[in-house]
């Protein structure tokens, strides 16, 4: 039987352009429901967005087993946490309700942040067994990310910690729930960074719960280009003044025809 942690839902926050958390705020311990593992989490003050992992004990570690659980409005919205801060360097993991009581899953380039555009990676996502919760107020998705924590990563010489980004959205992707290409909205519920205390997530448990993860999600079929290509194209773009949608090429007066 599924446990989920509850949420306490405050008043909506609306970002704006105002981050609702930064690098002050520390990842705190915490013992997932799910699969019994010790872990670290950020919880977000004035959204409920909360972002759990834990890593295995080798000395620089490539992958983690990570948690999303994003507050909905009435069933529908999106959310992300960055594998880093907000460069363009990075590559962000979004998740949204896919209509048929399961989750989507996608990794975007943090390059225009309020339309992240798919992008090829090197990593694999694997959900794992009675991971996944939807229901009209909150999301869960838990998952094995394998070679996520790559050299992009900066860590703090002495502490090992890392910035990572997170965002919130109150409004479903724009096409089918189902289609990890979806195009992505703005972050208009909230965002920010927070500190991972990478070291303090490192757990004996790592192993036995990863060795049950379920098949990887499929690749996105329409990718933009390759991660570091598209930080590239991006420097380039901005050069220029066009801007894309990043998914499918189509300028914003394009975008907004249909």
């Amino acid at each position: 039987r599924l446990l989920v942690t509850s949420l306490v839902l405050p008043a909506l926050a609306l970002a704006d352009n105002n981050p609702t958390s930064s690098v002050d705020q520390l990842s705190e311990p915490f013992v997932d429901q799910i699969t019994g593992l010790p872990m670290e989490r950020f919880v977000d003050p004035w959204t409920s967005f909360a972002f759990a992992f834990a890593l295995p004990e080798a000395q620089q570690p490539a992958s983690l087993i990570g948690q999303l659980s994003l507050p909905l409005v009435d069933g529908q919205g999106w959310g992300f946490f960055g594998l880093g801060d907000d460069s363009n360097k990075n590559a962000v993991l979004a998740v949204w309700p896919d209509g048929q009581g399961g989750v989507t899953a996608s990794f975007r380039q943090s390059s225009h942040i309020n339309r992240p555009p798919v992008v090829k990676t090197d990593f694999q996502v694997r959900p794992l067994p009675d991971g996944i919760f939807v229901n009209e107020t909150l999301l869960t998705y838990t998952f094995l990310c394998e070679n996520c924590l790559d050299v992009n990563l900066e860590r703090d010489d002495e502490t090992g910690d890392a910035v990572m980004a997170w965002g919130l959205s109150g409004k479903r992707p724009r096409g089918r729930a189902t289609d990890n290409a979806a195009r992505l909205g703005s972050r208009e519920r909230g965002f920010g960074l927070f500190t991972a205390r990478l070291g303090e997530a490192k757990t004996t448990d790592f192993d036995a719960v990863a060795a049950t993860a379920l098949d990887a999600v499929p690749a996105v079929a329409r990718v933009q280009t390759e991660l570091r290509r598209a930080i590239e194209d991006d420097v380039a773009n901005n050069t220029s003044g066009d801007e894309t949608d990043g998914v499918n090429g189509n300028s914003d007066n394009d975008a907004n025809s249909d």
